[in-house]
């Protein structure tokens, strides 16, 4: 053997063995755990500083609802996706546009030949060269109106995309708004909680003072014990959930949960919350604002415009092409003018085994449901107005009845500590007054937040959550 033929059964060996080789990289068996290879610690590396960016907001104070909002809008990965799908159905559009113009190509070629022919009975070889550029003008004169139909499709198809779009942002507004009102609620129930343990405390002083007077026996001691435990219990249990909840809202605005970040609180409504238009209204402003059933009706107007392009298939094509050039051959001949040829085609497929009448079938059928898409969208519009209308006007009557229930729990539970703390009721009376008082307060945080709420879902629901109304809504709560 020869070095050469030694280096190459080398080097195949080598290549065999690392192809063997590249099944250690995967999991030993169905129970062993994968680990990464070489070269993986660059991509957290790279992962940790795209996903953490750049997040200051948290470091200028509590944050209002405007902020929180406004940084979501900025950072969500689901506004994102879908304004890149908008743009993209854009660039699809303008792609379909191109048919109305002719298409120009430059063109040019080398070619060698070698050939034979008989002459005087023998072979003769000869040697053939042509170079030369070619200009190709093309254009489709007229097409039964696919042309045209195609380029609607694709913009109804850029509609469809541009409402979806607007319709994640509303979703984002709403999805920030309930985390915000959750996790505002829950800091409501916290301090509803402190105020329950601080009740459930004076209500064990007030025993332990009757006990150790001997008025009362050591039972009453450890009832209410028992409640002040239960009550620290409860407010522990809270302050899990307020945590939850705040990790929730952290997630929907865009920042990592871990981040220690303060919000303003929403305070009761300085005016009412009761919607000052009737029901028509708000169903007929949903009918021309709602994002989501705007896109599923251009998304049916694209499939009925791409049904009647398979239509327009049954029709012929008129075209053109213009062809043009100049070549040069062996020992410098040439053409001495340039060469060109002309041509108009009229093209008409009369039969082609039924496919253009099971794909304008296809296309009518699918053109059907996207209307009955759109028919669903609208009945589901029209509950979730209603029901946010609904919700909405009782919002004011429920709130006034939490705050007269809050301060009828509270005369009730500060006279029942004075009868008990005089003799005249038992204990079982005191802490039946602080478990109401203690309904009470969690009845009215989420009155409060229940209204708000209701606000917030009539105007998504009506597709103006991103409008006017919307910045008002939040104007009114960081008020």
């Amino acid at each position: 053997m020869t070095w050469n033929q030694w280096g190459l059964f080398l080097a195949l060996g080598v290549s065999a063995s690392g192809c063997g080789r590249m099944l250690d990289m995967a999991p030993q068996s169905p129970a062993s755990f994968w680990e990464p290879g070489l070269g993986v610690t660059t991509l957290w590396d790279r992962l940790d500083q795209e996903v953490q960016g750049d997040h200051h907001l948290v470091d200028t104070g509590p944050l209002s609802l405007f902020e929180l909002v406004d940084y979501a809008l900025q950072h969500s990965p689901v506004t994102k996706q879908s304004w890149m799908e908008a743009r993209k159905q854009l660039a699809a559009y303008g792609e379909s546009l191109s048919a109305n113009y002719p298409e120009l190509t430059l063109s040019s070629q080398f070619s060698r030949q070698k050939g034979t022919f008989v002459e005087g009975g023998g072979a003769v070889s000869y040697y053939s060269t042509v170079i030369g550029p070619d200009v190709n003008l093309s254009y489709t004169f007229w097409d039964f109106g696919r042309r045209s139909l195609q380029q609607k499709t694709a913009l109804y198809s850029f509609y469809a995309a541009g409402y979806q779009h607007n319709s994640q942002i509303e979703g984002l507004l709403q999805q920030v708004l309930k985390n915000y009102y959750d996790f505002v609620y829950s800091m409501h129930l916290t301090e509803a909680k402190r105020e329950d343990v601080y009740s459930s405390k004076k209500m064990l002083e007030a025993a332990n003072i009757k006990w150790a007077s001997g008025i009362v026996s050591l039972s009453d001691v450890m009832q209410a014990r028992s409640q002040y435990l239960q009550t620290k219990i409860g407010l522990t249990k809270q302050e899990i959930v307020q945590e939850t909840e705040k990790a929730a809202l952290a997630e929907t605005v865009g920042l990592p949960a871990y981040l220690d970040f303060e919000v303003v609180p929403f305070k009761e409504p300085k005016r009412p919350w009761r919607p000052s238009k009737e029901l028509d209204h708000w169903i007929q402003t949903a009918l021309h604002q709602r994002s989501d059933l705007l896109s599923k009706m251009s998304i049916w107007q694209s499939q009925i415009k791409q049904a009647e392009e398979k239509r327009a298939e049954y029709g012929p094509t008129l075209t053109g092409n213009l062809q043009s050039g100049k070549y040069w051959f062996n020992q410098g001949a040439e053409e001495t003018t340039v060469h060109w040829s002309a041509e108009v085609k009229l093209s008409w497929s009369l039969f082609d085994g039924f496919s253009k009448r099971y794909a304008l079938q296809k296309a009518q059928e699918e053109a059907i449901g996207r209307k009955l898409d759109v028919d669903q969208t609208w009945l589901q519009v029209t509950q979730e107005v209603t029901v946010a209308y609904k919700k909405l006007q009782r919002a004011d009557e429920i709130l006034f009845e939490a705050r007269e229930c809050v301060k009828a729990s509270e005369v009730e539970f500060e006279a029942a500590l004075l009868k008990y703390q005089e003799g005249v009721q038992s204990i079982l009376d005191l802490i039946s007054a602080q478990k109401t008082l203690a309904d009470a307060r969690a009845l009215k945080s989420s009155a409060l937040r229940d209204g708000y709420a209701a606000w917030t879902d009539l105007l998504h629901a009506v597709g103006a959550l991103s409008g006017c109304e919307g910045r008002d809504l939040c104007g009114a709560i960081d008020s």
